[in-house]
């Protein structure tokens, strides 16, 4: 039979060692618990679309003269020309980064925000929620934005925004025609204002033909059953439709376009961000190895100290089960108060961490995480 009390007790004896070994475990399991969920964060981006499966971003395998450059870059007119030529395509989109991130009302209230400019498409593909419009033909005019929730409020508060202009670095005035909820942190579009492509076309400021004015993303959406493979086997004879590219291959240019999973692109074609989370992975492995192995090595120096009330058991019958079992629960009762402790800190540790390091609100519990956690806490009783 365990003895309970015989346990607790000896442990609030020996409570200087007690509590050394429970700190020891709970910082080094909380350090690799938040190494591993920013790494879950980052495998799980762009998860919440729901057609996900049938997404993709158009990639290109730039070759020039022999050295390939993998790029996500293309001409303006591709991905509209993928959609109309091959029955496959359900849908596209198009986008470009923004030219800054100081927009200004009226007033010259300043808020700094990151835009993109995008085509007509842009809502109905991604289908982010729209809170509130104006039109039900948006981004077809010049000079007219879209903007997050989030940004809405910090130019106009719980005024309504429809209608109203903002401006630029540049002066340059916007019209306000819809609202939409802000993106989740897990997506690899960034931005706050959404302004429409019509104005790029307008401006004259970058060549949207074919043949060159390589400075566009460009996605598609497959329809239901459709092979990604086989689109991409197409996308040559597309180009070849609209542009020749006999002058390019002369010059030894070549370029092979392909499709990458909308679900992949944060981690799988940014060779940077896969050293770093497989750098990230290394470390949580060794801060947990280490955090283990220490709490075993800190309970071994410990029980010299506690064969006497171990000897007491035995003298009152306890047989080798009973003691083994009793030196267990021991163990324990210290994993648990530890895994207590992990709890109640994780959530300021991520908000701490977030702020120090930059990091996007990682994912707290999918799973990921759980298996980690579950992993953890077999690991350590095993």
């Amino acid at each position: 039979m365990i003895r309970y009390k015989i346990i607790i007790r000896q442990l609030l004896r020996n409570s200087s060692n007690t509590v050394v070994r429970i700190l020891s475990l709970t910082i080094g399991l909380t350090v690799s618990l938040l190494v591993f969920l920013q790494i879950a964060h980052q495998l799980n981006f762009d998860g919440f679309y729901p057609h996900k499966d049938r997404m993709y971003r158009i990639g290109v395998l730039w070759n020039n003269r022999g050295e390939i450059d993998d790029s996500p870059i293309i001409i303006a007119p591709l991905a509209q020309a993928i959609r109309d030529d091959l029955p496959e395509v359900e849908q596209y989109a198009l986008i470009r980064k923004g030219w800054g991130k100081s927009y200004y009302t009226e007033d010259k209230k300043p808020v700094n925000a990151q835009s993109i400019f995008a085509d007509s498409t842009f809502f109905r593909f991604f289908n982010f929620s729209v809170l509130l419009r104006s039109t039900n033909s948006e981004l077809k005019v010049a000079y007219k934005v879209w903007i997050s929730e989030s940004t809405a409020k910090k130019f106009y508060g719980d005024l309504n925004p429809l209608g109203k202009i903002i401006y630029d670095s540049d002066q340059k005035p916007y019209e306000i025609e819809g609202v939409f909820k802000d993106i989740p942190a897990n997506s690899h579009l960034d931005f706050d204002i959404v302004i429409s492509f019509e104005t790029i076309r307008a401006e004259g400021r970058l060549y949207t033909d074919w043949g060159s004015g390589d400075s566009f993303n460009g996605y598609v959406k497959l329809v239901q059953g459709a092979n990604a493979k086989s689109v991409e086997a197409k996308i040559p004879n597309v180009i070849a439709k609209y542009y020749d590219t006999s002058e390019d291959e002369k010059a030894g240019q070549t370029e092979t376009y392909y499709l990458q999973p909308i679900t992949k692109i944060n981690t799988a074609y940014d060779s940077y961000k896969k050293m770093v989370l497989e750098i990230m992975a290394g470390v949580g492995l060794i801060v947990l190895l280490i955090s283990a192995l220490n709490f075993v090595l800190l309970s071994l120096s410990s029980f010299q100290k506690q064969i006497y009330s171990l000897g007491i058991q035995q003298y009152s019958g306890a047989s080798k089960s009973d003691i083994a079992r009793s030196i267990a629960f021991g163990q324990f009762i210290q994993v648990a108060v530890a895994v207590i402790f992990i709890a109640i800190i994780i959530k300021p540790a991520l908000n701490l961490s977030g702020k120090l390091w930059e990091w996007s609100d990682p994912v707290l519990f999918n799973h990921y995480s759980v298996l980690f956690v579950l992993s953890i806490v077999g690991f350590v009783l095993l």
